[in-house]
């Protein structure tokens, strides 16, 4: 299995639900759902991105 890493670099807000990283710009109502299955590295570039866990 191969394992993503993202990069954010824009502000944002991260967070979790169901099993997902759940992805939302700032300037937009869109939400980006990524299985936390695939993930292998995040990688954070701004100061002003919000992030909550579980």
């Amino acid at each position: 299995m191969s394992y993503k890493t993202l990069l954010f670099s824009n502000p944002c807000k991260l967070h979790i639900k169901n099993r997902q990283l759940v992805h939302q710009a700032l300037d937009s109502d869109d939400e980006v759902t990524i299985p936390m299955e695939d993930i292998g590295t995040i990688i954070l570039e701004n100061p002003q991105i919000h992030i909550s866990n579980y």
